[in-house]
């Protein structure tokens, strides 16, 4: 059966209550409208329903999920509910190698430590281009923590929130940097046409 498929956006942490209303009540009876109205089934992709904190998906997983939605819905294929809280910003999950060796150069010549930046990274050359890749929660547990991933497996295990913190400066730091360079060059550059 065709189906409009719906990614719903939302921060987890903010939107507990007016999701479950969404899926007890608002959703069961656009379900039956599409159903009987137009011949549809109608499907709701919620990444965070009905999971633990620890296993919800990565940031690649969600826009994977966003995509087949909008390549799959027949109709709108996005909500998104707006809170109070907008949660974290995320460190990207794969940067080019050139641009992370600029961002932390430039982060350095700007006084910053990237120890912070580099704890979070691996080195990945299996990638194409070449990358850095964020490690997962688990795989940064294991490189840094090893005595905590020895007393139980069951934890979820999260980069500290400092630690993301710090990264998430010495990323942004650097870029702004290079953004506000890159304006005034182009801000200074002058065209003249040929007469």
């Amino acid at each position: 059966m065709a189906c409009v498929k719906i990614y719903l956006c939302s921060n987890p942490e903010d939107s507990v209550v007016e999701r479950k209303v969404l899926r007890e009540d608002v959703f069961p009876k656009l379900r039956e409208d599409c159903r009987r109205t137009y011949g549809l089934d109608f499907r709701i992709i919620d990444p965070y329903e009905g999971m633990d904190p620890g296993s919800w998906p990565t940031q690649k997983e969600r826009l994977q999920l966003l995509d087949e939605c909008r390549q799959n819905s027949l109709g709108p294929f996005f909500v998104g509910l707006v809170g109070r809280q907008y949660g974290g910003a995320c460190l990207p999950e794969q940067v080019e190698l050139s641009e992370f060796l600029t961002i932390l150069q430039v982060g350095q010549q700007m006084g910053c430590s990237s120890a912070a930046l580099e704890k979070c990274y691996r080195r990945n050359e299996n990638t194409i281009p070449p990358s850095f890749c964020l490690l997962s929660q688990h795989a940064y547990q294991k490189q840094h923590d090893t005595h905590a991933s020895r007393m139980t497996s069951a934890m979820p295990c999260k980069i500290p929130l400092p630690m993301r913190e710090d990264a998430f400066v010495m990323f942004i730091t650097p870029l702004e940097r290079l953004t506000k360079k890159r304006m005034e060059m182009n801000s200074t550059l002058s065209f003249s046409r040929p007469e």
